[in-house]
C-alpha cells in the first residue's frame, strides 16, 4: 500500500510506518489500529534510520526568512498562485524551489498535504496559517555534543569505507541537482548505518 503511493519508499521506512501503526507491538495491523491512527493527528516519533518531516522542510524556509527580512505577507502572495488566499502544499514546494531553490520530492509534497489535512482539515492554508507555521518554534532535539558525536561517527565511516562524501550524496542524488533535499541527505546518511 505504501509503495503504491511512493516508489522511492526505503525498508527503514516501511518499518517505521508499520512500528507506528502497529499498536501494542503485536505484529499485525488492526482494523482498529489502522482507523485510530488515521483519524488522528500525526505526532512525530523517534525512528531508528531516519525521519522525514514537516519540521526539515519547514525550519530551514523560516530561518531563511528571519535571516533575511523577508516579508510573510509579500511572500504569501508569490506562493499564492491561484491568488484564493490560501497555499496549497504544491504551491509551496513551487514556491520553495522559485524562490528559495528548495526542491521537494513527491513524498514530501504529500507529507505537507497530509500535515495540512490533520492540522487545519483542509489540503491548503489561509495566509494567518502560513505565518504561524513559519513562527513555529520546534523542540530542540539534539545538542552540540550530540551533534560532535555523530559528525565523528559519519567521518570515521567514510574512512573505513572509503568513501567521499561528494560520492555518497550522489549515489543519492538521482536527479543530480546541485541542490540536495533534506531526503537525499538523510537517505545518504542513513546508508552510512552509523547513527540512529
Amino acid at each position: 500500500m505504501v509503495k503504491s503511493f511512493s516508489d522511492k519508499v526505503t525498508a527503514p521506512e516501511l518499518n517505521y510506518i508499520l512500528k507506528h501503526f502497529d499498536q501494542g507491538s503485536k505484529g499485525y495491523v488492526s482494523k482498529s489500529d489502522f482507523m485510530s491512527i488515521l483519524s488522528g493527528e500525526i505526532r512525530e516519533t523517534a525512528m531508528s534510520g531516519f525521519q522525514l518531516s514537516i519540521e526539515d522542510i519547514i525550519k530551514p524556509l523560516a530561518t531563511r526568512c528571519l535571516k533575511y527580512g523577508v516579508n510573510m505577507d509579500k511572500l504569501f502572495s508569490k506562493i499564492d498562485k491561484s491568488h484564493n488566499g490560501r497555499v496549497s502544499a504544491e504551491e509551496l514546494a513551487a514556491g520553495l524551489l522559485s524562490e528559495f531553490q528548495i526542491k521537494l520530492q513527491d513524498d514530501e509534497i504529500r507529507g505537507i498535504k497530509q500535515y495540512f489535512q490533520n492540522k487545519h482539515k483542509s489540503t491548503d492554508i489561509p495566509k494567518s496559517a502560513f505565518v504561524d507555521l513559519l513562527k513555529t518554534t520546534f523542540e530542540k532535539k539534539f545538542d552540540a555534543a550530540e551533534a560532535r558525536k555523530a559528525l565523528y561517527d559519519i567521518r570515521n565511516r567514510l574512512e573505513v569505507t572509503k568513501v567521499s562524501p561528494q560520492k555518497l550524496i550522489a549515489e543519492f542524488n538521482v536527479d543530480q541537482s546541485e541542490l540536495v533535499s533534506v531526503r537525499t541527505f538523510k537517505l545518504a546518511l542513513n546508508s552510512l548505518k552509523v547513527l540512529t
